[in-house]
């Protein structure tokens, strides 16, 4: 399993979008990381002004929703002009804390944080992040998250997704 070279018209066209859709998400973040600073500075003031702080935490949720869907589009467009699907889609998870369960693979944008899984028994386990920052991790539970840092061009986000999907075709 590798990822292809773009050659074909629609592949060619998928790419040239998927760089419109990582720039577009870099712009989101970068005015997310804009809203958050003017918060901290807002609140920082010997005299805070609530509704102003209030006004820049009410933006937050929609440009965060924004580059999730953004982000979302970007990986879907990098899959079709990588051809980065893997040859078994759909599979059942052979190791780990979720084994003989059915999972599917979908690489969708997201943040790492530690999160739940259910294990082969049926009970809840709690699943830690790696220590350092990552572009994206496999969960034991074969889902996949790509964070912000895979969107730097488009065939870095698909060495990334590439990288991952080996990691859920180990599972």
């Amino acid at each position: 399993f590798a990822v292809n070279k773009p050659t074909t018209p629609d592949e060619l066209l998928a790419v040239q979008q998927l760089q419109g859709e990582i720039g577009q998400a870099q712009l989101l973040q970068a005015g997310i990381d804009r809203l958050r600073a003017d918060i901290q500075i807002e609140s920082s003031r010997i005299s805070p002004n609530p509704a102003v702080i209030a006004g820049y935490e009410q933006q937050l949720p929609r440009l965060e929703n924004q580059k999730l869907v953004v982000c979302n589009r970007a990986i879907k467009l990098a899959v079709k002009a990588y051809g980065l699907t893997p040859p078994r889609p759909t599979a059942t998870l052979v190791t780990g804390v979720a084994k003989d369960r059915a999972v599917t693979w979908v690489p969708v944008y997201g943040t790492i944080e530690p999160r739940y899984v259910l294990d082969a028994n049926g009970e809840s386990r709690r699943i830690l992040p790696p220590a350092s920052p990552a572009t994206a991790i496999t969960w034991p539970d074969g889902s996949i998250t790509i964070t912000m840092a895979a969107f730097t061009s488009p065939a870095y986000l698909a060495a990334v997704i590439l990288h991952e999907t080996v990691h859920f075709e180990q599972r």
